[in-house]
């Protein structure tokens, strides 16, 4: 059994209020998530204590207390331990409560977001011939991060690799790429594109409303990863549906023929029990789809589907 990272002092409660966060221990967490964690707090108290040092210093459980602050709980329960690695502790913690591998990488990637930030773009200013030099690597962290002692730039690039990252999680490189290039995007502020050739492409976000509404969408991109709603490695191909126009997804998409196409798979399964019903019992399951196409599409689109309802059913009828 792994020895835990800290030392148990005592037990007791504190006023969530009057209680600080480490600074390394902010965990990230979806809005979802925390909404959920919340509403079980509201209900069933706060079961699992808050770590915290004698300094009343939250080093695990930020997310819980978030939650019992937004409930309004006036008493929480504390575990005080005596730890000398946060960091080590907070990371633990957060990935074990995760469940996917997605999950899980993000999350770690996160809580060292500032370390594999730095080690993330020494690499990228580095030319893609000059990529297996370690003198170009060493030279690019001398232009952008002069302030870097040469030690601490070797122990960055040794750490903040993906090949290092899925050693430690047990997991495959590309979920590791993935998860640094999509937080280093967010801290940088760094567009990301695909040149005809085929070469990742980066360009610095402006203020402009377009480049602002592609980092909320990194953002957005970011909770679904956390929520377990998306997969790490495939973040840049949902950022690219979701920045699709209106008129683009129109077009990639035939409604009528798509429904056209669910609705004779469907009324072919349920055909026989169909030919059971009385006239007046088909009229009214018409009407009722009817009335629901009409609150949930355009009229126009509504009259569509529902002559392509009609049409599949007196099809199956006479074959």
């Amino acid at each position: 059994m792994k020895k835990k990272p800290y030392e148990i002092i005592g037990h007791g409660t504190r006023n969530p209020a009057k209680l600080t966060r480490h600074p390394d221990a902010e965990t990230p967490i979806g809005q979802d998530e925390l909404l959920a964690l919340t509403e079980s707090v509201r209900e069933r108290g706060l079961i699992d204590p808050i770590l915290v040092n004698d300094k009343d210093q939250v080093l695990d459980g930020c997310s819980r207390l978030e939650a019992a602050l937004q409930a309004g709980l006036d008493e929480v329960p504390v575990t005080v331990v005596h730890c000398e690695d946060v960091r080590a502790l907070a990371s633990d913690s957060l990935i074990g409560r995760m469940r996917s591998k997605s999950q899980r990488v993000l999350a770690w990637v996160l809580k060292q977001a500032a370390d594999a930030t730095v080690a993330w773009d020494i690499r990228r200013q580095v030319p893609v011939q000059d990529s297996a030099k370690p003198t170009a690597v060493a030279d690019s962290a001398k232009k952008h991060y002069p302030d870097l002692k040469p030690a601490e730039v070797v122990r960055l690039l040794d750490t903040y690799t993906p090949s290092a990252i899925a050693a430690k999680l047990s997991l495959s490189e590309d979920y590791a790429a993935s998860a640094l290039q999509l937080v280093a995007c967010i801290r940088l502020k760094l567009k990301v594109s695909t040149d005809a050739t085929g070469k990742t492409r980066y360009t610095a976000m402006t203020s402009s409303k377009a480049d602002q509404a592609y980092l909320e969408q990194l953002h957005q991109a970011m909770d679904n990863i956390l929520r377990g709603d998306a997969q790490v490695t495939r973040w840049r191909a949902g950022l690219a549906g979701a920045t699709a126009t209106k008129d683009q997804r129109k077009a990639e998409t035939n409604v009528p023929k798509v429904f056209m196409q669910a609705s004779t798979s469907l009324v072919k399964t349920v055909f026989p029990s169909w030919a059971k019903l009385t006239a007046e019992e088909r009229g009214d399951i018409t009407e009722n789809l009817r009335t629901g196409f009409a609150k949930s599409c355009p009229p126009d689109l509504a009259r569509e589907l529902i002559d392509v309802l009609e049409t599949v059913v007196a099809e199956q009828a006479q074959g």
